[in-house]
């Protein structure tokens, strides 16, 4: 990865990005796969071009920031990359079809899902997924993720292009935490962490907020970055379908059972309220 380098600074307004919408009818969700906004992009500049050593002092060195954001706005726009965006829709799963070779696509903050990259059926070039789970919502995580378990037996996915990552999961804290610490970061600061994903590599990127009074953007500070692990198309499907904790603690306080028969329950809400729907607008 040549762009995220560790102890960095960037220039990139996160705030701006249009996230997709959930495909859901009516108020129901049903862990379907939907679209990824193709028109979203992340436009992210390097605020520096090398290694600051020391920035930050007592939480922020405001002068120096200042600084930073009047060399970032006049940066040549060879410096800028542009990350196609991959969406986070809690209960849905973003698709984003047919990327070329050389794109690279920006998604998070992670903390949980399952990032997937497959060839799908009738494109020549490579896709990507983000499985939107929740970490407290275990009836749309187990929807979502059996729905797209199905989606990787179907005719719909080459089976043996498909990797499965977890980027939340490969960042190691006591890492951040010296990185907080070298740098004079404020004990409560934490990183978000992004995917960085090509054709051919993923990365967990963490990146520490920067906070700039009167900037219209944002500047980041680039920490450690892990390449993630693959998991093969069997290996994600039995991820997909272990039970999580907060499952199991669903059916302890509702009983065996109770997580399957609140999904099909939800299932028939869904077929009602399509057809309530479908007749209004007859």
């Amino acid at each position: 990865m040549d762009f995220f380098k560790t102890g960095w600074v960037y220039h990139w307004d996160a705030g701006a990005i249009e996230i997709g919408q959930a495909d859901n009818i009516g108020s129901i969700r049903s862990g379907e796969i939907v679209p990824s906004n193709p028109e979203s992009s992340a436009v992210i500049t390097p605020a520096t071009n090398h290694h600051y050593p020391v920035l930050m002092d007592n939480g922020c060195c405001k002068k120096l920031l200042q600084i930073l954001y009047l060399i970032a706005t006049r940066a040549a726009s060879k410096d800028e990359k542009v990350f196609k965006w991959l969406d986070y829709i809690p209960g849905e799963t973003a698709k984003y079809n047919n990327l070329h070779g050389g794109d690279w696509v920006l998604s998070g903050p992670m903390s949980g899902c399952q990032i997937v990259r497959f060839k799908a059926a009738g494109y020549d070039n490579w896709s990507c997924a983000h499985i939107g789970t929740a970490a407290t919502n275990p009836i749309d995580n187990r929807m979502v993720k059996d729905k797209f378990c199905a989606f990787l037996t179907s005719g719909e996915v080459a089976s043996q292009e498909v990797q499965g990552f977890n980027p939340g999961v490969a960042v190691d804290p006591s890492d951040l935490i010296q990185f907080s610490t070298k740098w004079g970061l404020s004990g409560s600061s934490k990183p978000d962490i992004y995917l960085c994903m090509s054709k051919e590599k993923c990365y967990a990127v963490s990146l520490f907020r920067l906070p700039l009074q009167g900037a219209t953007s944002l500047f980041w500070l680039c920490g450690p970055i892990y390449e993630c692990a693959a998991l093969s198309r069997g290996e994600l499907i039995q991820a997909l379908r272990k039970p999580k904790e907060d499952e199991k603690v669903y059916e302890r306080r509702h009983g065996a059972g109770s997580l399957e028969q609140e999904i099909r329950r939800r299932m028939r809400e869904r077929e009602r309220e399509a057809m309530m729907l479908s007749a209004g607008a007859a």
